[in-house]
C-alpha cells in the first residue's frame, strides 16, 4: 500500500498521519522487508497531544481508512490537494 495514498485517505477521515518515505532522500515506495521479502511502507502516529476518546476514536477511522483503500473503495477525493 502507498504510504501518501494511506495518509490522505486517513485524512478523508479526519486522522492525520505522515508517510515515513517523507523522511527518505531520494524517492522509493518501500520502507523494511516483510516475513515474505516484500517491501512495506509505513505510517508515522503521534499521540503526544490526544486524550484516550481521541485516540481510539482515530484508530478506529484509520483501520476503517486503510481497509477500504486496500478494498479500492477509499477513492481519495481528499480535502486537501489530491487529483485523481
Amino acid at each position: 500500500m502507498n504510504g501518501v495514498a494511506a495518509a490522505k485517505a486517513a485524512a478523508n477521515r479526519g486522522v492525520e498521519v505522515v508517510p515515513i518515505s517523507q523522511y527518505a532522500r531520494a524517492p522509493f515506495s518501500c520502507v523494511w522487508p516483510s516475513r515474505e521479502g516484500n517491501w512495506h511502507e509505513g505510517l508515522q502516529l503521534g499521540f503526544a497531544a490526544i486524550d484516550e476518546k481521541e485516540i481510539s476514536r482515530g484508530v478506529q477511522e484509520l483501520a476503517i481508512a486503510l481497509d477500504q483503500l486496500r478494498r479500492g473503495k477509499g477513492k481519495l477525493r481528499n480535502r486537501l490537494t489530491y487529483k485523481s
